[in-house]
């Protein structure tokens, strides 16, 4: 899957290939609408004040879209940025974002980096479906077998193939269930993901006092791991259509597969960090305003009802609303977020 996505020059995100938008594969937030980029301004704002050279830090910035609209917030509201870091493994996409933001007056105040961030800073990490793009381990639970699935090469190309799963992967599998207080299912296939924790623990390694806010389709680990979730969460994206296929096209679609976000609340409290909020997407876009956004429409004009129709697209149980979640962890906040006062669900996790 590493090699599917990141290969040099091949890879899926690496390569030249249009990924976002009506010519890519799939459709992100910041790309729906540029409401939900100024929702997310109104929390990160709210989590600057009284932040002396605070440091935003967007990773995976996509095309610079939200980007570019955070920005234009920063300087509507006369706000002083210190430092805006982009975190972006693809070169293609590197250049789209310099594209979008390199005549912006505040663009003195943007950095690339190849890293997550300089030791003892105080700021805002933005993860807006990263997370879904890590590499994962999928395995496939017989009996008491959990077996780790891998790939081979078969006489009509790439098929699936499986081995004893190591204790890396055994261990998590048989402990999620056991901590659900529910048997081993039978013939129950799911993935498990060995890099987010340890991305998690790196990011708040070097964070003094802010948030890493999340947002990624997702589930707690009760409904990660639900018996009738029995073929996982590896999705295929391509051409704006979800498939089934993901040893089809390498390195010309979209994989990726869902956050189990129980578990990032864990890794964020091993390393002393704490749990600000868990809710989803729509409790947040609510919570920050969203409805804001149509004052000053005509109601019957067109622009209220392209907006009508965003809004419905990022709040809508059945679109974007309630699968994709948004978490908050951190250090050193003293006061409930903004984003959560709607719905804060973290006795859930």
């Amino acid at each position: 899957m590493h090699l599917c996505l990141y290969a040099p020059e091949l890879g899926y995100y690496v390569s030249g290939a249009p990924k976002m938008g009506e010519s890519g594969d799939f459709m992100t937030a910041p790309e729906i609408s540029p409401i939900f980029s100024r929702c997310v301004a109104r929390q990160v704002t709210e989590l600057l004040v009284d932040m002396k050279d605070a440091v935003i830090l967007e990773v995976g910035a996509g095309r610079g879209t939200m980007a570019r609209e955070l920005l234009d917030h920063f300087m509507r509201c006369g706000i002083e940025l210190h430092s805006y870091k982009i975190l972006e493994l693809s070169p293609a996409m590197r250049e789209i974002q310099w594209q979008q933001l390199h005549q912006h007056p505040y663009y003195p105040s943007v950095e690339w980096v190849d890293a997550i961030c300089e030791d003892n800073f105080s700021g805002v990490v933005l993860a807006n479906e990263v997370l879904d793009s890590f590499p994962t381990n999928r395995v496939h639970i017989v009996g008491d077998n959990v077996m780790e699935l891998c790939v081979s090469l078969g006489d009509g190309g790439f098929t699936w193939g499986s081995r004893p799963a190591d204790s890396s992967l055994r261990e998590p599998a048989i402990s999620a269930f056991h901590a659900l207080d529910m048997a081993l299912p039978n013939n129950y296939t799911t993935e498990i993901n060995r890099l987010v924790a340890p991305w998690l623990e790196s990011v708040l390694a070097g964070l003094v006092r802010g948030a890493v806010l999340i947002f990624d389709y997702g589930y707690t680990r009760r409904e990660y791991f639900h018996p009738q979730r029995c073929d996982g969460t590896l999705t295929c994206f391509y051409q704006h259509h979800r498939v089934d296929t993901p040893l089809d096209r390498v390195g010309l679609q979209d994989l990726t597969s869902h956050v189990e976000f129980s578990s990032i609340a864990e890794a964020a409290r091993r390393v002393g960090a704490d749990v600000y909020g868990f809710t989803t997407q729509a409790n947040f876009l609510i919570s920050t305003g969203i409805e804001e956004s149509l004052t000053g429409f005509d109601p019957g004009s067109s622009s209220f009802v392209k907006r009508v129709n965003e809004i419905k697209t990022l709040t809508l149980p059945g679109e974007m609303g309630d699968i994709v979640k948004v978490m908050a962890v951190g250090r050193g906040l003293d006061k409930p977020l903004l984003g959560f006062q709607n719905s804060n669900m973290c006795e859930s996790l």
